[in-house]
């Protein structure tokens, strides 16, 4: 969704729900294949992240991911904003060494959501990036203990220069008229709406 800014804290979390996240992911092999996107790489980075959705999933997920879900439910739970429901979430991982190619998010429904960003494990040297229009870069290192709405409309890319996984719980969230809207309208809620969608 665009704002006028490219971050904003949402909000503080509680260490106890972060905790059984990170124990749950700590010991992940992110280079299984079954952990690898189902969808193409984003441009010339590659984005490893699990296959499935955080929510009605449709794809039957390994044991260590039902972990990993089960752990994420109070957060998700209690992060939800009122008046809104979970179109999309993931556990997103970039592999150390990793930068994403330069992006907005075109489709639909990322204009009409809400993205959150979920730090679970992550390094100094990990950033999210953005670029204005005169192409001068903004970079944010996002702490854990935080959830982070991103402006995903805004041309971004993310780098990991650490030596370890950076692990996110990446969220999108939409007023529920709003998706009632779309469903009574047969909206098609991945359609391309904007091939450069930066403002």
């Amino acid at each position: 969704m665009w704002f006028y800014k490219n971050w904003r804290i949402i909000t503080e979390i509680p260490q106890t729900m972060l905790d059984p996240i990170i124990w749950q992911c700590l010991p992940a092999n992110w280079n299984h294949e079954s952990n690898t996107r189902t969808e193409p790489p984003l441009k010339d980075g590659k984005l490893i992240e699990f296959a499935f959705p955080i929510r009605d999933r449709e794809k039957e997920p390994t044991e260590e991911q039902y972990k990993i879900l089960g752990s994420c439910t109070e957060l998700t739970d209690w992060l939800l904003f009122e008046g809104y429901k979970w179109i999309r979430g993931e556990v997103a991982t970039l592999m150390p060494g990793v930068k994403l190619g330069w992006h907005a998010d075109p489709q639909w429904f990322h204009d009409q959501c809400v993205r959150i960003h979920v730090p679970i494990i992550t390094n100094e040297h990990c950033v999210q990036l953005w670029k204005d229009d005169k192409e001068v870069e903004f970079n944010k290192h996002m702490q854990v203990g935080y959830a982070y709405e991103l402006n995903n409309r805004a041309i971004h890319s993310a780098y990991n220069a650490g030596n370890e996984p950076r692990v996110h719980l990446v969220l999108d969230c939409m007023a529920e008229d709003a998706w009632k809207h779309a469903l009574e309208n047969k909206v098609n809620v991945v359609e391309v709406i904007d091939e450069n969608p930066s403002y």
